[in-house]
This record gives structure tokens, C-alpha cells and sequence, in this order.
């Protein structure tokens, strides 16, 4: 079996990762994530679903298909999972009554203790978490292994190709994967998943997001950004590498011609926020820091609101009059296109968007979404969006609906599956 050399060097490391974890992090995410879990888990054991989403977005997903899945299992006992601290924290938000718990590292030791004190009947994770040493136990312990929402980025499944050997003694320990598209079942395929355990339920994530708006998130965002200025408002979300560059420059340009939006500029990485600085003070644009502003602070006169928080992306979209969706100027496949769409937002993204390409190529499709590839075309989608207000109106409407369209019909397509293997597997 060539997971056996895999297993050896896990042990092998497993006294350092044991140290690392030690001198980091919160003190319930360095036990559990050892495998010692609360007594109160072991007492409930076991239980019908474990589930697992490794950030904040997988989580998103989870909830959305547990809402489905709970319609017609109310009495299932069910425990979710994530490995980051703000996947958790949503989680303990999202998931009132159920236990929330750190994933263990894919260590034999830890992940042993884990699954002995859960003893799930079914284990399903989001997207393509795939922990080796955690899946053969799981299954040595005859738990079923359900993939939801799978997906394969190119750059993923060039990667997966590269160990395709291994990953297909992975793979075929699933029961069951519940893949987003038939670009997403040929690659699964290509790396050695049997075609008859797949199947093609769509975009949960999406779902998920149908219902995340509220006015209640508006609002709230609205009290920690008062934006008293009538001016119209673009978000740039997730920008990456230098990507800030060509947003800053478009802004600067359209001061020039006469309009004058205000840019809030949210980075994918804080690092960056201080070089950010720099060049808006070169463009001599006057900005303001996220964490700078309170209540009273008149913001009538600010080119750009820089965001040094994380966690507040998708709530801000609910502000502005149309999103710019960062990772998509640069080879890095893009960021979710479908949160602003979400708050009915017209979506401006360049032409890396794979990560998202179904979701990319359907706000194009229908009118949702517009595709610039340099900083001169992102000033002209930019232009013509603030200029042209019923286009502005009108392309908000179809990303909405292309959103609708891409999503509908997915939690629930994997919550039936599920309630297929919890009814008929034991």
C-alpha cells in the first residue's frame, strides 16, 4: 500500500507537530486538535453525521446542507468540524445546538482518539479536505466517507496528478462524492474515482449564500462604517498581490474625469496593508484605516477606506453600488464572484476566475458580471457602471438571478444523499 510510508513519516513528525501545537493557539484548539476531546462528546457517541468545513467558507456550506438534511432527520445527532479558529467561531455561531469542535491533525494518534470519541456512523467533508491517516481509520472503524461540494481547481488537480498513485488509494476509500460540475467528475475520474460513486449535485456554497443577506448584517455594518456622504461606493474585495495597483489606478483616474466614488479596498492579506499606504499617498489620495474610523468620523471627503480587519468582506459588499472581486487580475483563480451578486451587486472580475468558473461564466452569460483584463479596462467597467445607473440597477438583477440559478437545488441534492447512506448503511 503506498499510504504506509505516508503513515510511518506522520509518525515520525508527530512529536513535532505535538510541540508546535502546544505553544500555539487557544487552549481548546491545541487539545483537540491532539485528539482529546470534551467527555460530553464521548458521552453523546455515536453520532449519525460528523461534518467537516475547514474555514469559514466550507463552513457556509456545511450549514447549508445541514439545514436541508435536518428537515427530514431532526432526531440525527450530528457534530461539525474545522481546523481554523475563525471556521470554528462561525460554526459556534451558525451551529446553536450541536457540538463544534477543532479536526484533529492527520496524526495516527490523534486522529484515532478523535474518531473513537465521535464513532460517527457517516463522515462527510467539505470540498477536497483530504487527511489521509484521519480516512483509513475512519474507515477502518466502518464509517462511510462521503466528499460534498468537491471541486478540482486546475491548479489543484495538476498538483493531485502529480501523486495521482496515492490519491487514488484515497479516493477509493469513498463511499460517496458529490461533485459540483462534469469538469469536476472528469477530474475526479483522472485521478482514479470510480465513476459510479460520483455524483453531480451542484454548488452548495452558492446555496448558502442565497440566504446570508439581511438587512439585520447591513445594518450593522452600516453603524461600524458611516459613510454620511451620498457619493457612490465601490468594494474591492480580496485584492492579491499587486493587484491594488491597477484598483488604486483606476480610482485615480476617475477622479480625473470628474467622478468621485469612494474605493473601500479590502486586502486578502493585512501584510500588504502598510505598501497599500504607500502608494495611495503617491496617488495623493486621501484614505482612511478601517480600524481608525468610529461613529463620528465624517467620511465625506475620503478617496478610499482601506479595511485592516478580517471576517467583514461580505457584509461590506451589502454597501456598495458594485464589487470588484480580487484574485482574478493575477493567476490565483479568483475569490467567491457570488457574494456580491448575492446583495445583488453587479461583479467586476478579471479573467483568472477558475476557482469560481462556473459561476464566472454565468454572471457573464447573463449580463451579471463584466470581465476586464488590465487596469484601463477596469477603469472603463468602472466609468460606465457609475455613469449608467439603470445598467447599474439592471446588472445587480441578473447576477442575483444567475446566482439563484447556479445555486438552487444543491444542499438539498447532497442532503437526500446523505439521508440515503444514514437510512440504508446501518
Amino acid at each position: 500500500m503506498t499510504f504506509i510510508p505516508y503513515k510511518i513519516l506522520s509518525h515520525i513528525v508527530s512529536p513535532i507537530v505535538a510541540s508546535a501545537l502546544m505553544f500555539s493557539g487557544k487552549k481548546a484548539a491545541k487539545s483537540q486538535r491532539l485528539g482529546y476531546l470534551p467527555q460530553k462528546i464521548k458521552q453523546d457517541a455515536p453520532f449519525d453525521l460528523w461534518m467537516h468545513g475547514v474555514s469559514v467558507g466550507e463552513i457556509g456550506v456545511v450549514k447549508a446542507i445541514y439545514d436541508e438534511f435536518k428537515i427530514v432527520n431532526q432526531d440525527s445527532k450530528i457534530i461539525v468540524s474545522s481546523f481554523t479558529d475563525t471556521g470554528v467561531e462561525r460554526a459556534g455561531d451558525l451551529f446553536k445546538n450541536i457540538p463544534v469542535i477543532y479536526y484533529p491533525v492527520d496524526i495516527p494518534w490523534a486522529v484515532k482518539r478523535s474518531v473513537l470519541s465521535i464513532r460517527p456512523k457517516i463522515y462527510c467533508v467539505v470540498e477536497t479536505e483530504l487527511w489521509p491517516n484521519l480516512l483509513f481509520y475512519l474507515k477502518k472503524q466502518k464509517t462511510k466517507l462521503i466528499l460534498l461540494n468537491g471541486r478540482l481547481s486546475p491548479t489543484s488537480f495538476n498538483r493531485y496528478k502529480k501523486i495521482s498513485f496515492f490519491i487514488k488509494e484515497v479516493l477509493e476509500l469513498f463511499d460517496q462524492l458529490c461533485v459540483i460540475s462534469v469538469k469536476d467528475k472528469e477530474r475526479f475520474i483522472s485521478l482514479g474515482a470510480k465513476e459510479e460513486k460520483i455524483s453531480i449535485c451542484g454548488n452548495a456554497k452558492f446555496e448558502s449564500l442565497l440566504k446570508a443577506p439581511s438587512i439585520r448584517r447591513q445594518k450593522d455594518i452600516q453603524k461600524r462604517l458611516p459613510l454620511i456622504s451620498k457619493r457612490p461606493i465601490i468594494v474591492a474585495g480580496s485584492v492579491r498581490g499587486k493587484e491594488y495597483v491597477e484598483v488604486i489606478s483606476a480610482l485615480f483616474l476617475l477622479k480625473k474625469s470628474g467622478l468621485n466614488p469612494i474605493l473601500i479596498l479590502v486586502p486578502r492579506h493585512l501584510e500588504r496593508i502598510s505598501e497599500i499606504e504607500r502608494f495611495l499617498r503617491e496617488k495623493g489620495l486621501l484614505y482612511k484605516l478601517f480600524s481608525k474610523i468610529d461613529k463620528d468620523y465624517n467620511l465625506g471627503e475620503v478617496d478610499c477606506i482601506l479595511i485592516d480587519k478580517i471576517g467583514i468582506l461580505f457584509d461590506l459588499y451589502s454597501l456598495c453600488d458594485f464589487a470588484f472581486v480580487g484574485g482574478t487580475l493575477i493567476s490565483k483563480g479568483g475569490q467567491n464572484l457570488m457574494e456580491p451578486a448575492s446583495w445583488q451587486r453587479p461583479v467586476v472580475f478579471g479573467p483568472y476566475f477558475y476557482n469560481f468558473q462556473d459561476a464566472g461564466e454565468l454572471l457573464l452569460e447573463r449580463g451579471g458580471g463584466f470581465l476586464v483584463k488590465s487596469m484601463e479596462e477596469l477603469y472603463e467597467a468602472f466609468k460606465m457602471l457609475l455613469e449608467k445607473r439603470d445598467l447599474r440597477v439592471k446588472a445587480g438583477i441578473n447576477a442575483r438571478k444567475a446566482l439563484e440559478e447556479l445555486g438552487r437545488g444543491a444542499a438539498n441534492n447532497q442532503a437526500r444523499i446523505l439521508h440515503h447512506f444514514l437510512r440504508n448503511s446501518f
